[in-house]
């Protein structure tokens, strides 16, 4: 009899026609229970293994769907410790922000390691710090961000579990709104492809790419390709072959910037497999300078006049006015056929004239006559 009761209900309600919200209601209860069911199975497979990295990435999507809105946090604590984040100025004629994203963290009691996707803003005038919390671009480090206009654009960078087991490296270009802080996604096809340490620099309306790697936890490779970003059109160019002569050498790690219509380039590191032993590699710092043509997009090697800095890769390096300022960085020194390794970390401070392209070494806390006198003897 209740069935019969059920049915004349139904009739009624389909005769009437729908109740006004309850469609809507129905939907979002399914898809609260598919989130949930979702997430309980992303929990689970993460309980079973902590390295797997699609487990882990569904679950930074999950916990990102929660948001509704941008939030700014103002006058927050400083960014926890990391490193391979982006830190980039942004000038406008309120003043200059730092803005900073990702990262990671080696935790070396737990022997882990965390990759960040939080996103922070240093008022260089307040001297304080606000993070913003959005939706955006997943985790990630060692990716390249740079200013063009009212936009900062991020490109590429990795991923890796936190026993770094697994490694996953992007491909994909996104671009967060200074003035709103939203972020998009830009869909663009072809390109450079998915890697990491790559070195990326603004000339005219366009992004200039070099170099970078690509580690699947398998196979390791270098780059030394040239591509272009036309930041009107969304349209990425290759700039020459990595055959034509003269052409840098395959790296990751370099730094690169623009003079006029001249990007520099130096330094970076690169493994190369053993001579006898192909299972055997051996890491190698660049300590060669460049300079590519950015009418022409030729390169030419830079012979080092006065005094440059070693091999390294890893470093600071900024331009101001007519010179660039280059400050730290790290080479490997490796003996018994690669089976020792140890670190050497600089802080030396160099700096390299644009114009007759000529570098010499700045003592630190020297008197401003003492290195001017370094400069003019140098004939930089």
């Amino acid at each position: 009899m209740g069935s019969g009761r059920d049915k004349k209900k139904k009739a009624k309600e389909k005769k009437a026609g729908p109740v006004a919200g309850q469609g809507a209601q129905k939907t979002e209860k399914k898809t609260k229970a598919n989130e949930l069911k979702q997430e309980r199975r992303t929990d689970k497979a993460l309980a079973g293994d902590e390295d797997d990295i699609d487990a882990l990435l569904a679950k930074f999507s999950m916990e990102e769907k929660q948001l509704k809105a941008v939030q700014v946090i103002n006058d927050c604590d400083p960014p926890s410790a990391r490193v391979n984040a982006s830190f980039v100025p942004y000038t406008t004629q309120r003043g200059t922000d730092i803005i900073m994203f990702g990262g990671e963290f080696s935790d070396h009691v737990k022997d882990k390691v965390y990759v960040h996707k939080d996103l922070y803003r240093f008022s260089t005038d307040k001297q304080r710090w606000s993070q913003i919390v959005a939706k955006g671009p997943g985790p990630r480090c060692a990716h390249q961000a740079f200013i063009h206009k009212s936009f900062m654009y991020v490109w590429g960078g990795e991923f890796s579990s936190p026993n770094q087991e697994r490694f996953m490296h992007f491909r994909d270009l996104w671009r967060l709104d200074l003035s709103s802080n939203d972020w998009d996604q830009l869909p663009l096809k072809g390109g450079p492809s998915a890697r990491s340490g790559h070195r990326m620099a603004v000339h005219k309306g366009r992004a200039l790419l070099f170099g970078g790697f690509y580690d699947n936890g398998r196979d390791v490779k270098y780059y030394n390709d040239l591509w272009q970003l036309d930041l009107s059109e969304m349209a990425w160019t290759s700039l020459g072959s990595p055959g034509q002569h003269p052409w840098p050498a395959a790296r990751s790690g370099c730094q690169m910037m623009v003079a006029g219509d001249t990007l520099f380039m130096y330094g970076g590191y690169v493994k190369d497999k053993d001579d006898e032993d192909e299972d055997l590699e051996h890491g190698k710092a660049h300590d060669d300078m460049w300079a590519l043509d950015l009418t022409s997009h030729t390169w030419e090697r830079i012979k080092k006049v006065g005094m440059a800095p070693g091999p390294r890769c890893s470093f600071a390096m900024v331009p101001h006015k007519a010179r660039a300022f280059l400050f730290g960085g790290v080479s490997d020194n490796e003996t018994k056929r690669g089976e020792d390794l140890s670190s050497e970390f600089h802080n030396d401070l160099y700096t390299f004239n644009f114009t007759n392209r000529c570098g010499h070494l700045f003592e630190m806390g020297a008197s401003k006559l003492a290195m001017t006198m370094q400069a003019s003897v140098l004939g930089c």
